[in-house]
């Protein structure tokens, strides 16, 4: 026995001394990793293979992973790499099922695995950003075969995210899925959220003698999470102080790309709101001494204050326009009405408004429904008829407010929210009134520039969204 402990001490003595010069490798290439890299502590664990994170920690097997390194030390350094980019982008912390789900749903089908979808499309998006960096510590020769899977999923998805991803795994051949998986494979996933395998995190969180999530300051999964949010939003400072390589920008747009998908779509509806008086008690500076005292003093005659007046944020006349082109079908339109129509339903969002016009289109209006306040928001999608599915042209849409409101059928535009996959003619003047285009992924417009042009066919037309014009992605 002492024996067993004294040649596992030493294995582990052999692997600390290669994650420290793997770590330093790193750090004299990539200086802006410096806070990233030792975030996580190491901690030995014999029963997986190779190498493994929950964004917590580094697990790694010892044995197995000096006997990697002895067979190339770049393969210990871009496995470092490779976990690192997993937290940035918070792959160990998201709900694997779910995500997978709304793919699969935009899809109009269902996968039986979640776990194994989900690890491809992280394990391939870190392997897309480390293959792109220009550091000889990470530099393996160059594989047509993974070149041919970029750029096929580039054509399917434009700009690559781990959810972009996804969406076009959803349509990849179950077998070529699985090669794809050995190609990429680098960490374990086991230790991810909602993975059976977690018996290690529990055995380490109750030997911690802290009392982390009794004192309202989280668990120790949501305090690693906001650690690495917090990495992420300052590494495109670093990374604009000591990058210098395409491979370094590559990274910053990406980082630049998972913040904003990260703004929570109820936050972005809310810049659609305005702040109105309304003729409402305000529960919070009503003083009920007064009616009490009243009660008691003089019998049935309450003593009230006159009602304060409460100053609520309320939507106005907001239009929603949704486009029903061929790429923004099915799944995805229900997907839009859903969340929205959920967001509008909380206490007090749609209270007072004059109403929500939606409108549905592609190169002219097929479709315009008004909801009133007080009316089920929720009945809306048992009346709505999906026409359409043609090309993409955001003026008539424009065009028609403007008609509405000249004839007094819209007094008092708030905003505009178009739901569209980004390509089509969009209007070079500015409204009188807010606008967002909500992208179903994020447009490529540099990659589809061919397309585009087509569509603009003479050329004259706007193809990007304006300069005036808020976007975000679903």
């Amino acid at each position: 026995m002492g024996s067993e402990g004294s040649s596992r001490k030493k294995w582990e003595e052999l692997a600390s001394v290669v994650w420290e010069r793997s770590g330093r490798r790193l750090f004299l290439s990539m200086p802006y990793l410096a806070v990233a890299l030792n975030r996580m502590p190491l901690v030995p664990d014999g029963r997986i293979v190779f190498t493994a994170t929950d964004g917590e920690n580094i697990y790694y097997n010892p044995m197995l992973f000096v006997q990697r390194y002895k067979e190339n030390p770049i393969y210990v350094n871009r496995a470092y790499m490779h976990m690192i980019l997993h937290c940035m982008f918070l792959a160990p912390f998201k709900d694997a099922r779910e995500l997978v789900e709304a793919a699969f749903a935009a899809g109009g089908g269902s996968c039986d695995d979640a776990g194994l979808l989900f690890d491809l499309a992280a394990d391939i998006y870190a392997e897309y950003l480390i293959d792109g960096m220009d550091v000889e510590a990470l530099r393996m020769p160059e594989s047509d075969i993974r070149s041919g899977i970029y750029k096929d999923l580039k054509s399917k998805c434009g700009v690559l995210s781990i959810e972009n991803i996804l969406r076009a795994l959803v349509d990849t051949d179950p077998g070529k899925a699985a090669e794809w998986e050995m190609l990429f494979r680098v960490d374990d996933h086991c230790f991810w959220q909602g993975r059976g395998n977690d018996e290690k995190k529990r055995e380490e969180e109750e030997s911690k003698d802290d009392d982390r999530g009794k004192d309202g300051t989280g668990t120790s999964e949501e305090d690693a999470q906001k650690k690495w949010e917090e990495t992420a939003r300052s590494l495109g400072t670093a990374i604009a102080v000591y990058g210098n390589g395409r491979g370094d920008n590559r990274l910053l747009k990406s980082l630049e790309g998972e913040r904003k998908r990260k703004i929570s779509y109820r936050d972005f509806l809310k810049k659609f709101m305005k702040i109105r008086e309304m003729r409402r008690i305000d529960v919070d500076s009503f003083d009920y001494g007064y009616y009490n005292y009243g009660m008691n003093v003089y019998g049935d005659m309450p003593l009230i204050e006159e009602p304060e007046m409460k100053e609520d944020k309320q939507l106005g006349e907001l239009f929603i326009a949704i486009d029903t082109s061929g790429s923004c079908s099915g799944g995805l339109i229900e997907k839009f009405l859903d969340e929205t129509l959920e967001i509008l339903t909380i206490r007090g969002m749609f209270y007072g408004s004059e109403g929500i016009r939606l409108l549905l289109c592609d190169n002219e209006i097929t479709g315009d429904y008004l909801l009133k306040p007080g009316e089920d928001l929720k009945s809306i999608k048992d009346r709505i008829s999906v026409n359409g599915f043609g090309g993409t042209d955001f003026r008539p849409v424009f065009r028609y407010m403007r008609r509405l409101r000249e004839k007094g059928g819209a007094r008092r535009i708030n905003g505009l929210l178009y739901f569209t996959d980004g390509y089509g003619i969009y209007p070079r003047e500015r409204p009188g009134w807010k606008t967002a285009f909500i992208f179903a992924k994020e447009p490529d417009f540099d990659g589809d520039e061919g397309m585009i042009r087509k569509m603009g066919a003479g050329g004259r037309e706007l193809l990007r969204p304006p300069a005036w014009a808020l976007t975000a992605v679903l």
